[in-house]
């Protein structure tokens, strides 16, 4: 198998950015935001009720979060971050000049 870039057209890109950014998202999702610059990891977030509502994996590049989630639950994750915004002082976007895709590579020898 060949090195390979794969465009996952099923996937969305949501920025949340402002001075209350990391607070807000670390008081929403399952994993710890603590993230250097360029860093990623895979969270999700909950209803009250601890159910599982959508997965995603978040990409810190100060100064937003950039989150990618499955395409069909795009709509009602932003709904539920603004829902959950009250007075915080973000920006919540859906960046739709950005584009998802993951690179399969061999393993060095």
């Amino acid at each position: 198998m060949e090195n390979e870039i794969i465009h996952l057209k099923d996937r969305s890109v949501i920025s949340i950015q402002g001075e209350d950014s990391e607070k807000f998202l670390q008081s929403i999702v399952t994993c710890n935001l603590d993230l250097q610059d360029q860093n990623s990891l895979s969270g999700a977030l909950l209803s009250p009720q601890g159910k599982l509502m959508n997965n995603f994996i978040v990409f810190k590049k100060d100064p937003k979060f950039l989150i990618d989630v499955h395409k069909s639950s795009t709509e009602e994750f932003l709904k539920k971050l603004s829902i959950y915004k009250l007075k915080s002082k973000i920006q919540i976007e859906e960046e739709n000049e950005l584009l998802v895709f993951v690179s399969l590579e061999k393993p060095y020898k």
